[in-house]
This record gives structure tokens, C-alpha cells and sequence, in this order.
């Protein structure tokens, strides 16, 4: 094939998938045929390169818009790579995808894994060889320091973190790395399970939500292991991770399971809510609330929504309206998610639909 992520990495079948751009200037919509799946997106920071989760559980994918803008051409504006990780230990991933751990071959599916969440699947390498990996990602956001790319991968049990680096020469100078929550002292269950969203704060911490009732906090600095064998499994990393129980009620009879549903979280980087920078918020789904992370005193702040009941959120993002307003010009947005509205209060004929919430914090009880 001529292009080139086709070659190194074909992705067969029609595109089946499409990106749709408006431009405002213009009011006209187009769309990019995609050669791969698509879920949530997110600029880099570039501010050019927008990346998309989904990609069929095989790789992660991109659009150049610049290129796409002056070229309109699909093939020239289009990449992906597949996900793989440096478990030969030399510091670069083979060019030649024969020459990989193919997880059909090396995944060895075992017994069911007490604490939830379906069967572990084991990994078996030939540790002269690099190692794919493959998994759903989800929550997608960019570190702000090195252009790096963070995904949450929902599959297979118990998820995790994948890091992404395209490097200056891609798809050959791709690198991932994937990290999951560590396991507990019994050698079968997991710190945290269950994960959808992932935030990078200014720092290049990652922090992620997980619905087994914790937020994460993931340290890549921290890593003594970073290629060679042991990076095929996640597990290489547990000195990483850090993790805090959130607040709310636990499923009884589950040692690791919340009452909440913590799905897509967000970090504050330019403090839109109020309560400082690179605060990580959940999004309290079953609480109806959003819960914010202060990092210094390991306290959440719990922001809760009375009315109308069952704001089950699943995200969030921070605005500006107006640089010279103080706390009143700027603020957090977060939706009543679609799945609820006929749960409401107010039932289907009364307060019912999506709709949107703005938090503010005040700095002081009478800032006014």
C-alpha cells in the first residue's frame, strides 16, 4: 500500500467511520473517512494533531488538521499506530510486525478474577520479542510538557493507563508503554478496577477514575522498570500508583466496588472552579455531584447538585468567560447525562432532558 501506516500496520476493510468538521468561518461540514474506529478526541498540544480513542481495539489513531486543511486529503492527514511496548528491552519497537507477541497467540485467558470486572488475561512473551497489546481506549487527554498522549483502556480486566508517544518519525518511532493499578498483597485482586476517563495535570501526573470507587494517581517519573520483559504484563510500576477512596457508600460483600459510579474525570489545569490548579475532579455519577481532589491535603471536596435530582454526569470541562470577572467569570460545565433524564424529578412530562450545570467557588463566603 502506498501509505505508509497501511503498510506497517494494515487496518483492512472499507472506512466505516467519519470524522465531521464544521468551520464556522465558512458554515460548511465535512467529513474524514476514517480507516480506523473512533470514540472520544483530543488535541495534543500542538494544537493540530487531534487524536481519537476507539481504534477497533488495535491502535491509537490521529488527524493532522493542518495538513488536513491545506490538502484535504484523507491519506496525506491520517495515522495510527499500533500499540506496542518495549518488552525486548532495546529501546525501540521492531519494525517487522511479524517479529512481535501477538496477543491472540500469547493471551492465556485464566479463571475468573475475584473483585469483578470478567477474567485477567494473562500474558506470555518471548522476551526477545516486542509485545502488542490490544484493548478498548476510552478517556483520552495530552500531557501539557512533553506532547504525550494518555488513554484509559477499559479492556480487558482490570484496565489501564496507555501512554503514547509518536516519536519524530512515526508510525516506525511509535512507543507505548501501559500500566495497570497493581495487585494486592493476595496476588488476586487489584488496587482499583474499572477505569474510563484519564486527566494529565500540569505536572505530567496522571490521574484516572475508576468504578470500582478510587481515584488514581499515577507517578511515571516514580518507575524503576521501564522496557525489557516485565512491562508486557502493566505491572511493572506499583512504587507509580497512588490511590484514594472516595467518598460515599461501598457494595457490601465486594472488597473493592462503590455505590458511585465514577465514569470520565477531568483535571482543573487553570483553576476554572475555584478551588486552585491541577485539581482532579470526578464525576460522582450516582451521588449527584462532582467530587473534587486536593492533592496536598488528600481531601475531596464534594459539590453536590440538589436539584433536580439524579444528575448523573459523566463529564466535564472549565471556561473562561471573562479574564477580568474573577470567580465570576469563569467556571466548571458538567451535563446530566442522557441515560437518566426520564428518572428525574419530575418525571418524563415534568423536568426531564439533558441539561447543563455551571459550578462556581466562591473564594470567600462573601465574595460577591
Amino acid at each position: 500500500p502506498a501509505n505508509k501506516y497501511a503498510k506497517y500496520f494494515p487496518e483492512p476493510g472499507e472506512a466505516k467511520n467519519t470524522t465531521v468538521i464544521y468551520d464556522p468561518k465558512t458554515k460548511k461540514i465535512e467529513g474524514i473517512p476514517m480507516c480506523n474506529g473512533m470514540h472520544h478526541l483530543m488535541f495534543n498540544v500542538d494544537q493540530k494533531t487531534l487524536y481519537l480513542s476507539g481504534g477497533d481495539n488495535k491502535v491509537v489513531s490521529w488527524i493532522d488538521t493542518k495538513v488536513w486543511d491545506e490538502t484535504h486529503d484523507a491519506q496525506k492527514a491520517l495515522g495510527w499506530c499500533p500499540m506496542v511496548v518495549d518488552s525486548n528491552g532495546d529501546g525501540k519497537i521492531t519494525p517487522d510486525r511479524t517479529q512481535w507477541n501477538q496477543p491472540a497467540a500469547v493471551a492465556v485467558r485464566s479463571a475468573g478474577e475475584e473483585g469483578g470486572g470478567g477474567a485477567k488475561v494473562e500474558t506470555k512473551v518471548d522476551p526477545t520479542k516486542d509485545t502488542r497489546i490490544e484493548g478498548f481506549l476510552y478517556g483520552v487527554d495530552a500531557d501539557i510538557h512533553d506532547g504525550s498522549m494518555w488513554f484509559a483502556k477499559t479492556a480487558p480486566f482490570p484496565t489501564s493507563l496507555v501512554h503514547f508517544t509518536p516519536g519524530n518519525n512515526p508510525p516506525e518511532t511509535c512507543m507505548t508503554e501501559f500500566y495497570e493499578p497493581p495487585k494486592l498483597a493476595d496476588g488476586k485482586m487489584y488496587a482499583a478496577h474499572s477505569t474510563h476517563g484519564v486527566s494529565v495535570d500540569s505536572k505530567g501526573i496522571a490521574w484516572a477514575s475508576f468504578g470500582s470507587g478510587q481515584l488514581g494517581r499515577l507517578d511515571r517519573t516514580k518507575c524503576k522498570v521501564t522496557k525489557g520483559p516485565a512491562v508486557a504484563d502493566g505491572q511493572q510500576c506499583p512504587e507509580g500508583w497512588s490511590f484514594y477512596d472516595s467518598p460515599g457508600p461501598k457494595v457490601q460483600g465486594v472488597k473493592a466496588g462503590s455505590a458511585d459510579y465514577h465514569y470520565l474525570m477531568w483535571v482543573d489545569l487553570h483553576d476554572t472552579l475555584g478551588l486552585g490548579k491541577d485539581v482532579p475532579i470526578l464525576a460522582g455519577s450516582n451521588s449527584d455531584s462532582l467530587l473534587a481532589f486536593n492533592d496536598t491535603t488528600k481531601k475531596f471536596t464534594v459539590l453536590r447538585v440538589p436539584y433536580p435530582m439524579s444528575f448523573h454526569t459523566r463529564g466535564m470541562d472549565g471556561r473562561f468567560e471573562n479574564m477580568n470577572a474573577g470567580w465570576k467569570g469563569k467556571g466548571v460545565f458538567a451535563t446530566y447525562a442522557s441515560e437518566p433524564v426520564w428518572h428525574q424529578e419530575g418525571g418524563e412530562d415534568g423536568i426531564s432532558g439533558p441539561q447543563l450545570v455551571k459550578f462556581q467557588v466562591r473564594p470567600d463566603p462573601l465574595a460577591h
